[in-house]
């Protein structure tokens, strides 16, 4: 807690990114809660996994100098 206040007043923090990024997570969290009882387990799984294989995918090809 500490650290961060120093980081927020150093400038190495974007506030308005951070409020952002917090309130977004906040209602995604809420939202998610209520979806998983109803959508299977199998097409959560499925989600996920796409996702990972994107970011997978976009950090070995980034190494190459691909982006995607």
């Amino acid at each position: 807690m500490i650290s961060g206040g120093f980081k927020i007043i150093q400038g190495i923090v974007d506030v308005v990114a951070a409020l952002s990024l917090g309130a977004g997570t906040a209602v995604g969290a809420q939202i998610g809660a209520r979806l998983v009882p109803k959508v299977p387990a199998w097409l959560i799984k499925l989600i996920f996994g796409i996702v990972f294989l994107y970011v997978s995918l976009k950090f070995i090809l980034d190494v190459f100098g691909i982006r995607i």
